[in-house]
């Protein structure tokens, strides 16, 4: 007897979404390095839970290094032909470093040298961008 088709809806049980949520979360990680093994790939995934809490897989050698190198490939195709940078690439730029200061967070690299109100910032940008993750996922 074969699997049936699940219907992707939301789970409304809050132990049954967590247990649910906690296996397709391996799963997605063992693909994940499945792929980079078979594929001699890097390869990184960040999935974020409904209760805020953060997981992540990355392959090479640090997360924060495999996105600056995905940020980098991304600009170097976005760049315009006269050299002079843009608007838009300058707003991305700001976004860039923030994005990096928010990975040295995750990568537990926050240090004794920040102030509370660094950390309240930080804080509130990560909060950002945890909703729009959501925004994204409630698209898909």
């Amino acid at each position: 007897m074969g699997r049936r088709r699940l219907e992707i809806r939301p789970i409304e049980d809050k132990s049954s979404r967590q247990v649910t949520f906690s296996k397709r979360r391996n799963g997605l990680f063992k693909k994940a390095k499945e792929l980079s093994i078979l594929c001699d790939a890097d390869v990184g995934a960040v999935v974020v839970s409904c209760r805020g809490k953060l997981h992540r897989l990355c392959t090479a050698d640090s997360l924060a290094t495999f996105l600056r190198r995905y940020y980098s490939h991304v600009e170097s195709k976005s760049s315009n032909s006269d050299g002079a940078p843009s608007e838009e690439q300058l707003s991305k730029h700001s976004e860039y470093i923030t994005k990096e200061e928010l990975l040295r967070i995750v990568d537990g690299e926050v240090g004794e040298d920040r102030s509370v109100t660094d950390l309240a910032v930080l804080e509130k940008q990560l909060e950002a961008v945890l909703i729009q993750i959501r925004e994204a996922k409630v698209r898909l």
